[in-house]
């Protein structure tokens, strides 16, 4: 029973901790992040938000429900695959304009001959 008190107390405080950089994250880098970014990120603060009663019920009152209890925990899995992927997207589009950057550079300076 202790470590399961533990355990579900440590569970708590690291979904809030989540949140609260999910919330950080979305105000302080909100315009340099792209629109998958921040949904990703938005479905993933919401969906810990919505975790942490059913986390506390589980650990804390076993025969009472929550209504998320079923689903909360596969939108918080959604919200970070959907980040990942507009983040890999992000990293995908930068490379591809720095590689075009440099032909482009390549290019102009093989017409001056100085290249």
């Amino acid at each position: 029973m202790t470590f399961l008190f533990f355990f579900g107390a440590v569970n708590i405080v690291l979904r809030s901790i989540f949140l609260l950089c999910m919330i950080y994250g979305l105000l302080r880098f909100g315009k340099t992040l792209t629109i998958g970014q921040r949904a990703g990120m938005g479905f993933a603060g919401g969906a810990a938000l919505m975790t942490i009663p059913s986390t506390w019920t589980y650990h804390f009152n076993r025969p009472e429900t929550t209504p998320f209890d079923g689903w909360a925990t596969s939108i918080l899995m959604l919200g970070c695959i959907v980040f990942f992927m507009a983040t890999m997207r992000r990293h995908q589009m930068h490379a591809r304009r720095n590689a075009e950057a440099v032909e482009q550079s390549r290019k102009h300076l093989t017409d001056r001959g100085k290249l």
